[in-house]
Formats: C-alpha cells, sequence, structure tokens
C-alpha cells in the first residue's frame, strides 16, 4: 500500500470517526426521547381507560340502584315471588338504560329469583361464573373480577332486607373493545392475574406462566410499548405499535447514512489532496536522489514553500554541490 494511499485512508478514519460515535449518540438520544413521549402518552390513555372504566361500574351501580328504589315496586313482587313481573322490572330499566349486561335478583339467602345477563366472550379457557355464582358473590357483597359493577339491596318500609340486585358488566371481549375503540393501542384485561380477554387477535399468550400479564404482553408483542396498571382486583394492560418510534429510527438511520456517505466522499478527497501536498515532494527528492546515485551531481530539485520538506530539499541540494 503506497503512502499516498495510507495517508488518505488515515485522514479518512480520523474524520468519520468521530461522525460515527456523534450520530449513534444522537440516534439513541432521540430515539429515546420519543420512546419516553410515546409511553407517556400510553400511560395518560389508560389512565383515561380506567377512570371510563369506573364510570362504567357506577352507571351499573344506577341500574341496581334504579331497581332497588321503592319506586319500582320490585320488594312486592319479591314477597310474591312474582318472577314474571321481577322480570318485567329488569327488562324496563335494562332496555332502557343499557348500561348493564348481566342483572340477577335474589332473595335474602342469596336464591335467584330473576336474572338478564348477556353472553360473554372471554379468552379461550376463562370460564364465566352461573347465575348462582353471581347470586352467592353478591349475597356476600363480592363481585367476581370477571364483573364490573354493584350490589344493592332491596328493603322494606320497615327496613327489612328482601333481595338483592346486581347489576354490572360483563369484564370480556365487548369491554375492552368498547375501551379500545377510542384510543389507537390494544387493550388486555387482566383478572385474578390472568389475561380473561383482548383486543390483540393476533397476540397468543402462554398457560399457566408466572410471568406478570404486562411481561407476557411485552414478550408476545416484541417492539410494542407495553404499559400496566391494577385497579380493584382487575388490571389493565396498554400496547401500542411502536410505529412512530420505528418511523423515527428509519429517518435517523437514513440521514445519518447519507451523512456518513458524504462524510467519507469529502474526507477521502480532502485525504487525497493532503496525501498528495505531502507525498509528491518526497516522490520528487526521491527522483532526485535516483538521479544523483547515477552519476548526475548536477540534479537539484526546486525548494517550494517552507517546512520540513523544504528543509530537506535545501539539504539535499546543499549535499549534492558538496559532491561536485
Amino acid at each position: 500500500m503506497t503512502l499516498r494511499v495510507r495517508l488518505t485512508l488515515y485522514f479518512t478514519i480520523i474524520v468519520v470517526l468521530p461522525l460515527t460515535v456523534a450520530g449513534l449518540a444522537a440516534r439513541f438520544v432521540l430515539v429515546r426521547d420519543v420512546e419516553r413521549r410515546v409511553e407517556r402518552s400510553v400511560d395518560l390513555i389508560l389512565r383515561g381507560i380506567a377512570e371510563e372504566l369506573e364510570l362504567i361500574r357506577l352507571r351499573a351501580g344506577d341500574v341496581a340502584e334504579d331497581l332497588a328504589s321503592p319506586g319500582r315496586g320490585l320488594g312486592a313482587a319479591m314477597d310474591a315471588q312474582d318472577r314474571e313481573a321481577l322480570r318485567d322490572a329488569i327488562d324496563g330499566v335494562v332496555g332502557r338504560r343499557r348500561r348493564a349486561s348481566v342483572v340477577v335478583v335474589t332473595d335474602p339467602s342469596g336464591r335467584v329469583l330473576a336474572a338478564r345477563t348477556e353472553m360473554p366472550r372471554f379468552l379461550p379457557g376463562v370460564d364465566p361464573p352461573t347465575v348462582d355464582e353471581l347470586a352467592d358473590r353478591a349475597v356476600n357483597g363480592d363481585l367476581p373480577p370477571l364483573v364490573v359493577g354493584e350490589v344493592r339491596a332491596v328493603e322494606a318500609m320497615s327496613g327489612r332486607v328482601l333481595g338483592w340486585v346486581l347489576a354490572a358488566r360483563w369484564f370480556d371481549q365487548a369491554l375492552a373493545q368498547r375501551l379500545a375503540d377510542a384510543v389507537d393501542l390494544q387493550l388486555t384485561l387482566v383478572a385474578a392475574g390472568r389475561p380473561v380477554a383482548t383486543t390483540d387477535a393476533f397476540m397468543r399468550l402462554p398457560d399457566g406462566s408466572e410471568l406478570p400479564v404486562s411481561e407476557q404482553v411485552a414478550r408476545a408483542t416484541a417492539g410494542s410499548v407495553v404499559r400496566s396498571q391494577e385497579l380493584d382486583g382487575v388490571g389493565l394492560v396498554a400496547s401500542r405499535s411502536p410505529q412512530q418510534i420505528l418511523d423515527i429510527r428509519r429517518w435517523v438511520n437514513g440521514g445519518l447514512v447519507a451523512v456518513l456517505l458524504l462524510a467519507v466522499l469529502t474526507a477521502a478527497v480532502l485525504g487525497w489532496l493532503v496525501a498528495q501536498m505531502v507525498v509528491r515532494p518526497v516522490e520528487a527528492l526521491a527522483e532526485a536522489a535516483g538521479d544523483v546515485a547515477a552519476g548526475d551531481l548536477d540534479r537539484r530539485i526546486d525548494v517550494e514553500g517552507g517546512g520540513e520538506i523544504s528543509v530537506l530539499g535545501e539539504a539535499f541540494n546543499t549535499m549534492t554541490a558538496h559532491q561536485r
């Protein structure tokens, strides 16, 4: 490899290497900033979804409150065990307000007197509670995590409890889709530490995994931004495809490659010019030395400018003069 080529390569490396390090550092900072922005936006959306879930619970509670109010005459129907009247009362309230997908009316012991439920949709392997199980939990005031709602007591004028009314929405696929419809993300509902519904049709979570659901979602949706929030007995896991991050990465990578290519080309040209400035006098001196070695003692070289090369040229001319 000639001196000219070596000098050109050295100059190119000296220029390009710092630019490469600076570009990679800028890429990391910019992409990380975008990641933080996306994470913050998902957190804000998740808090909004949690608030909406609380509103759904309160609205279901309004249905239970409406049914349990004295004006509905539910107490008399309970005393008379008039199931037809109970069903009519439920249909009248639920059909008008559409705020509950499951309503169960029980006597004080928890025996079901009337019920209206929509068919829930959960992930495979998740079995919804039966009406009798809901009734048992309602009497104890302990709703299962697969429903979101409230329980109200139906009382006589004397204060005696005539029965219980449970009104709720299923914590299922339909609810997950409703919550996620207004936002650009995928939502997974968690109950009792396991996923029960998800809007991501392509996500497959392992059965019996001991990892938190948020970690399972992160592994199942590689590259997505995943955030989670725990509520009363249930949880929300939101994941967003990092399209914005990917777009920024493509833009930064494209810009970085373009800058590096321009830097390599510029450094190579400048390196070649610098190498020419250094090598040309050395080549002239080597040629003159060859002529002197062949016996031409009158050989001189032209000395231009200053610096070490000029000093060397003057020394060469002085040497050949003494040889004569």
